[in-house]
């Protein structure tokens, strides 16, 4: 994972914390010309994943997370 998947994937759980839909999360992320790993445009199903695997492990996410922004 580099830097710019990092930011990209604490902005969704930020998004998601903060009461956004997936649409809403994807429609904000392409908005702003935010890129999928691909270099796609976001869709729900794929904020969706993010958040299921940020639900299924947090503490992970969160060192993941914590690592990188301190690295």
């Amino acid at each position: 994972m580099n830097a710019e998947e990092i930011e990209t994937l604490r902005l969704i759980i930020k998004l998601w914390q903060e009461g956004m839909t997936y649409t809403s999360i994807a429609s904000h992320l392409n908005g702003h010309g935010i890129k999928t790993r691909k270099r796609s445009r976001w869709d729900h199903s794929l904020i969706r994943r993010v958040v299921l695997r940020y639900n299924q492990n947090p503490k992970q996410i969160e060192e993941i997370l914590k690592w990188e922004s301190n690295g």
